[in-house]
């Protein structure tokens, strides 16, 4: 199996590139300095390749390749950078990175990458990664799985993956996909491969069911409950009892069905009363509480990242964390700095994100080091976000957002702009204000705790809400769930 080093200070983006490279068929380790990769090869030199970003606490990833070369480490190296540009990509493959990838980074793109450069003869043996994407137990067909024809692609691998990994759970599973394309085979192969695979699976089309009788399909009535009801009837969920339930077409209900829908599988497990999200998190928000649906949601959050690139693109914008000053200092320190520098991310007491022009950045945070502050450390980002630097992109998403359809919440949300309860019908005005302003987490939280929240789900790889959650108040008590099993242990 080989065997890849990642060397990446962003803890979230490296988690994620660890555990999916791991589902790849890769053993990997992953480490956030140079330095510490320095020692991770000096104490285990049997990597068979190292993924490094380009700008890095200290010294950047060509400074660690150098390393590796005087060292006589011949390992392939390929560098991820934000930056993109054509000279960094030269410099890298000069000094003897084995290939670039730029940020975002594409999957398919950098799982390519990797067989090639591994695969790339090296003076010191260089193990070669099989060309199938690591056998996945879901792919394996049982005795009493029906036989049906399979995709061999890339696309249909990972399909069979994610099936694999859900059909243990107790989790409910949306699964898009046009008309034709196989979503209840795709349901059958979920229940078939579960715990359940004993008990009835019990389809049932919403498309073809009037609203009038939905609540009598679902959960069924007995004899004279209302005038025509001659004998009991059994609905959906009772029929499914133990065993598998699909709705398809489920988008097609009326919407206050799904709405009476979304509370029955909620009794299920948690009661969910309120949500939030952090910065770009607030699109999640959004989608849960049903202002927006999940393709528009899906929509959304694309249009946004391309618009916020182009506005990084075109301007000399960066960020910084501050650490170990008050609040209000930071402020002050900003409205005092010549050229555009705001706090942008009210994370936690005594960590606070400027943002803005580069140079205005650069002397706030040495302002800031001067006032005591315990670090001000520039963050690995391509733009000032969240400041007036994106305002023509904020302009761009409103008016895309006001091709989208903006729906009554079912669930109250906290949102970042304010930092309390959102009220407002304008949505394509808030997504742009959101852009722009400031992500108010600690009111936010202290303004949850007000209000009766005291406990919270962090969703998602990483603890860094739960962290913040907890220097903001001991008040609100937080759980993560990054994990198929951390799913099942909050819910049982």
């Amino acid at each position: 199996m080989p065997h890849i080093l990642i060397v990446e200070d962003d803890l979230t983006f490296a988690t994620m590139m660890q555990t999916w490279l791991r589902k790849k068929g890769f053993d990997v380790d992953r480490v956030s300095s140079v330095s510490a990769a320095a020692r991770q090869l000096t104490d285990t030199p049997n990597f068979d390749l190292i993924l490094s970003d380009l700008r890095l606490p200290n010294h950047d990833g060509l400074f660690l390749l150098e390393w590796m070369r005087k060292h006589n480490l011949r390992i392939p190296f390929i560098v991820m950078t934000s930056y993109a540009e054509v000279q960094n990509a030269v410099l890298a493959m000069k000094t003897g990175a084995s290939d670039y990838i730029a940020k975002p980074v594409q999957p398919d793109i950098l799982l390519q990458k990797i067989r090639d450069a591994l695969s790339t003869p090296e003076p010191a043996p260089t193990p070669q990664p099989a060309t199938p994407a690591p056998e996945v137990k879901a792919q394996e067909p049982t005795a009493d799985v029906p036989r049906y024809i399979e995709g061999k692609s890339e696309a249909s691998r990972q399909l069979y993956e994610y099936v694999g990994l859900v059909a243990p759970t107790p989790m409910s599973v949306l699964i898009l996909g046009a008309s034709g394309t196989g979503k209840e085979y795709v349901a059958r192969r979920i229940h078939e491969l579960s715990p359940r695979r004993d008990k009835p699976f019990f389809a049932l089309d919403c498309g073809a069911i009037p609203k009038e009788v939905a609540a009598s399909e679902f959960f069924g009535y007995v004899k004279g409950t209302f005038t025509g009801a001659t004998t009991d009837k059994t609905g959906a969920f009772v029929e499914a009892n133990g065993g598998t339930l699909f709705l398809d077409e489920v988008g097609n209900l009326s919407y206050d069905v799904q709405v009476q829908l979304l509370r029955a599988l909620q009794e299920r497990g948690l009661q969910v009363q309120a949500c939030a999200g952090f910065s770009l998190g607030e699109y999640t928000a959004l989608t849960a509480a049903g202002i927006l649906s999940l393709e528009d949601g899906l929509r959304l959050v694309r249009r946004r990242g391309e618009l916020m690139q182009k506005a990084a693109d075109n301007t000399d914008g960066c960020m910084a964390a501050v650490l170990g000053l008050q609040d209000d200092v930071v402020e002050a320190i900003c409205s005092e700095t010549a050229g555009l520098v705001l706090p942008v991310n009210y994370n936690c007491d005594g960590q606070l994100v400027i943002a803005g022009e580069r140079a205005a950045v650069e002397a706030a945070a040495a302002a800031c080091k001067e006032a005591g502050a315990r670090r001000a450390v520039p963050l690995a980002v391509s733009g000032g976000f969240h400041t007036g630097l994106m305002a023509p992109a904020a302009a761009k998403l409103r008016e895309f957002a006001q091709t989208l359809t903006f729906r009554t919440p079912t669930l109250p949300m906290y949102t970042n702009v304010t930092g309390a309860l959102l009220d407002t019908t304008d949505y394509p005005a808030h997504l742009e204000q959101h852009m722009i302003s400031p992500v108010r987490w600690k009111h936010l939280i202290h303004n949850m705790i007000a209000a009766g929240y005291t406990s919270a789900l962090e969703i998602g790889v990483g603890k860094t809400l739960t962290g913040f959650s907890r220097r903001i108040s001991k008040e609100m008590t937080c759980k993560t769930v990054e994990t198929m099993e951390s799913v099942i242990s909050v819910t049982e």
